[in-house]
């Protein structure tokens, strides 16, 4: 798993989503979804579109999550 389909994983378990739910949201199968949160294929922009929506995650989320440049 890379961090965005860890972070989205954990998003769907926090909203009580399951695999079906989101394979729903986006147009796709059960397998198809869970191979693409697994990390072993690439989520589209339109999937993480619905999938941003179906799980509430903020445009700014996603900002602040994967492209903020973070300095320690």
């Amino acid at each position: 798993m890379n961090n965005l389909t860890l972070y989205l994983r954990h998003k769907r378990l926090d909203k009580n989503k399951t695999i079906s739910d989101m394979a729903k949201a986006i147009g796709t199968t059960c397998s198809t979804y869970s191979v693409k949160e697994r990390g072993l294929f690439q989520f589209n922009l339109d999937e993480i579109n619905k999938i941003c929506k179906t799980l509430e995650i903020s445009d700014q989320e996603i900002i602040d999550n994967f492209f903020c440049q973070r300095f320690d």
